[in-house]
């Protein structure tokens, strides 16, 4: 299946029979068959840099909106907005004991919202809850970092010039990550995909 969504830059999930595409311009929704369902345009969330706004996680339905400076939740099906504050991503542990709001550089227990760690940029969790990658920095200086959830520690990093999303394998052992070879994302430029077997 095609799915005729210029500048497209993420696609996911958000039912087993509907897909959502997403460019910095809009969100669509889609059946499984390819046909368009619902198109929402991000004018509302943007900022004069046109690379934004972007969705920082998709959750149950929930889209979450970032600018690089503000968060906010929209629902697909309802259309109902909110703004939960400043913040680049979200992100939750799989065993919802945590959440994360990068940008505020903080975990927070979901149940007391008690600050546990600070962290500096983008984030993603094993599925086993044991173990968070860590986006550091950025351009090229950025690095990818192992932290052990459990004590805080660093466990191991990586650099890795211009890093830009990183993701665990669904098992859990293997981080795949995206990184650019310069900073300007203004020109066309070929990513490069590295497996990283960490655990």
């Amino acid at each position: 299946m095609r799915l005729p969504h210029k500048n497209i830059c993420r696609i996911d999930w958000l039912s087993d029979d509907k897909l959502i595409s997403t460019s910095y311009k809009c969100i669509k929704l889609w059946d499984i068959h390819g046909n368009l369902l619902k198109k929402v345009d991000l004018s509302p969330y943007n900022t004069n840099n046109p690379y934004q706004p972007y969705i920082a996680e998709i959750k149950n339905g929930n889209i979450f909106i970032s600018n690089n400076r503000d968060l906010w939740r929209y629902n697909i099906y309802t259309d109902k907005k909110q703004f939960l504050g400043h913040g680049i991503s979200i992100d939750w542990t799989p065993n919802k004991k945590y959440k994360f709001i990068v940008g505020q550089h903080n975990l927070r227990d979901e149940k007391t919202d008690k600050i546990i760690k600070t962290f500096t940029h983008h984030i993603n969790l094993s599925l086993s809850n044991n173990f968070l990658a860590a986006q550091s920095n950025g351009g090229d200086k950025a690095t990818l970092q192992l932290i052990d959830i459990s004590n805080g520690k660093l466990v191991q990093e990586i650099a890795i010039p211009y890093l830009c999303n990183i993701q665990w394998s669904p098992d859990g052992t293997k981080l795949l990550t995206l990184n650019f070879s310069e900073e300007d994302t203004t020109l066309p430029q070929q990513p490069s995909f590295s497996v990283w077997n960490l655990i």
